[in-house]
């Protein structure tokens, strides 16, 4: 129900005022109702005449049901989160004597708390805002002997570091001592047998996180002493001073950086 409301909305999102006349023209001349479609639209819009450059820019999604799954309130809520105006409508149908009446009501957001959920959302976007804006999206130039590496982020950059450090002779985890860094695979793989292998025979010192969140291509996993070892690319905000810690404590010459101009 949830996805197929989405469906809809970006498909009204991306219609103009015309095309929507036309298509509440076809829907009336299919059901032989009467009606002006032009009129219908702007009347239930509140407009006088059209305005082509305001016409869909708000796509409110209202999902009718007798029942709500946890699972769907539960998406219902998280999308809300992203400025998306969604509501579940409960229906319940009663019978009195010879009539049905049906009982309507808005169950999320809860009519009552509608202006507390507008502000708690506003406070999370904030919150989103700030985290992104926190980012640090510093790029560096790396050189290694004549090799250069330009325009890297922090993961590329402590990548190569690392995997020079291992081309040296040193241990993967001599160079980086924590198991939740690395993956590591008993024999030498190429990508794939590696993927396939980290399902159910990585090393038990290993990290146990989702592999995508490593580096798997053939030019980055790193063969050592008969095992395979993906290093991670997730780092935070200590990722530089790793970096410098490196190369301090296992004297890599010929390794410097700097930041991209």
């Amino acid at each position: 129900m949830d996805l197929q409301a989405i469906r809809y909305a970006a498909m009204v999102y991306k219609m103009t005022f015309a095309a929507a006349i036309q298509a509440h023209r076809s829907y009336l001349q299919q059901r032989g109702l009467e009606g002006d479609a032009d009129s219908a639209i702007l009347e239930f819009l509140g407009w006088d005449e059209p305005q082509e450059e305001e016409f869909a820019n708000d796509v409110r999604i209202v999902l009718a049901s007798g029942e709500f799954s946890k699972e769907l309130m539960t998406a219902v809520m998280w999308l809300t989160q992203y400025d998306i105006d969604i509501r579940c409508i409960r229906l319940k149908p009663y019978k009195l004597g010879d009539q049905v009446l049906l009982d309507v009501q808005q169950i999320l957001p809860l009519p009552e708390a509608e202006d507390i959920w507008i502000k708690i959302r506003g406070k999370e976007r904030e919150e989103r805002r700030a985290r992104v804006q926190s980012r640090d999206f510093t790029r560096f130039d790396l050189t290694i002997g004549d090799q250069v590496f330009t325009n890297l982020p922090k993961r590329r950059l402590i990548f190569h570091v690392i995997r020079e450090a291992v081309r040296r002779g040193n241990a993967p985890r001599q160079v980086m001592d924590s198991n939740r860094k690395w993956v590591a695979v008993l024999g030498e793989h190429d990508h794939d047998t590696f993927i396939a292998r980290s399902v159910e025979h990585r090393e038990p010192e290993s990290s146990s996180s989702e592999i995508g969140r490593f580096f798997t291509e053939d030019d980055e996993l790193m063969r050592w002493e008969g095992k395979t070892y993906a290093l991670t690319k997730m780092w935070g905000l200590k990722t530089q001073e790793y970096v410098d810690e490196i190369i301090q404590e296992l004297n890599l010459d010929n390794i410097s950086y700097k930041e991209t101009e």
